[in-house]
């Protein structure tokens, strides 16, 4: 019996080896809120950057594995709490095996007006817990939708950008409003999730010069 399970493990241990590291393969987790999700300006879900790195990578011959784990309004400690826990046997696995984290989180910080110091406390929490398994993260910032929330804006863009320097991951700034529709929600539009999964392409070395269609 105890050789059945060393063999077993072993086998588990080689696979998922392999998984990472064969370059024909790439896995990828995206981690977070409504954006992660992929929600459009109406609310619901939409073509998004996940769907657009996708069609990237196949379009590279790239067998794609993927998973989202997000949900609208999901808080920064309430991720942080599931990564701890790992009840969802997907995460704990692409934890592990993922060649790209993509996190994009904080709306419920926003909405709720949290403070800065709490905001840079969870996050950073956050980011450690994810690199127990995983040092390969991108952390997308957040963007403007109205001038009134142009300066709270760029204090949590600040922050996430040291936060991110703090832990050694990659931070991408998306704060474009060229690229987002502003009058009716939070979410970007098709062309913003496009134009975001350019930037996750370009920050993660991913480019060859190719164009995303």
């Amino acid at each position: 019996m105890m050789l059945l399970i060393i063999i077993a493990l072993t086998t588990i241990s080689i696979f998922i080896i392999y998984d990472k590291n064969n370059p024909n393969i790439y896995k990828f987790l995206s981690l977070g809120d409504g954006m992660s999700l992929g929600l459009n300006p109406l609310g619901v879900p939409s073509h998004n950057y996940n769907d657009y790195l996708i069609s990237y990578l196949e379009s590279k011959n790239k067998d794609v594995k993927y998973y989202n784990y997000s949900e609208k309004n999901m808080s920064i400690p309430e991720l942080t709490n599931d990564i701890i826990y790992l009840k969802d046997k997907n995460l704990k696995d692409y934890l592990h095996t993922s060649n790209l984290i993509i996190l994009s989180i904080g709306e419920e910080e926003i909405n709720k007006n949290k403070d800065k110091e709490t905001i840079k406390e969870d996050l950073n929490n956050l980011l450690k817990e994810i690199k127990k398994y995983n040092n390969n993260i991108c952390l997308l910032g957040r963007y403007n939708i109205s001038e009134e929330n142009k300066n709270k804006i760029k204090e949590i863009n600040d922050i996430y950008k040291t936060i991110a320097k703090d832990n050694n991951v990659i931070y991408i700034n998306i704060d474009n409003n060229n690229y987002y529709i502003k009058d009716i929600n939070n979410y970007p539009s098709a062309l913003g999730y496009k134009e975001i999964s350019k930037l996750i392409i370009k920050a993660m070395d991913l480019n060859d010069n190719s164009k995303i269609d």
